[in-house]
């Protein structure tokens, strides 16, 4: 089971480590982009790690795009969190988010990712392409 705690700055170190690490992050790697992961970051809906019962799997940034919740995320690296880890609470996390985007109004969830094992594993859940690097998923809307 995943749970979302809120992220604080003794979280900081630990988001600007991973961020380093990250191969599709670290060469745009600014102090700014680990603070945005910070509970409390200016113009976010919701900041939070996410964990599960090894602890922290990813950090996770929900903000306005739109009339969109664009999903930012910090994975651990490989070598702390494994794939498989990372892709169970993707799917345990993501139904939360769909509730909490929904509940704010959203008409639906896009993401940047020029991962292709990220953007496959995203596509199962209905995210097309937008753009570039952006991917979205729209809401049905029940009639």
């Amino acid at each position: 089971m995943v749970s979302f705690v809120p992220t604080n700055h003794e979280d900081q170190a630990n988001i600007r480590k991973w961020i380093q690490q990250d191969p599709f992050h670290k060469a745009d790697y600014t102090e700014a982009m680990a603070d945005a992961m910070l509970t409390g970051a200016e113009n976010c809906i919701l900041s939070c790690a996410v964990k599960d019962e090894g602890g922290v799997v990813f950090y996770l940034q929900l903000k306005w795009d739109g009339d969109l919740v664009r999903i930012g995320t910090q994975f651990g690296p490989a070598e702390e969190v494994s794939k498989s880890r990372t892709a169970h609470c993707i799917t345990e996390a993501l139904p939360a988010v769909i509730v909490l985007s929904k509940g704010k109004g959203a008409k639906g969830l896009v993401f940047y990712s020029n991962s292709a094992s990220l953007i496959k594993f995203m596509s199962r859940w209905g995210f097309e392409p937008r753009g570039e690097d952006d991917y979205v998923w729209m809401f049905q809307e029940k009639n």
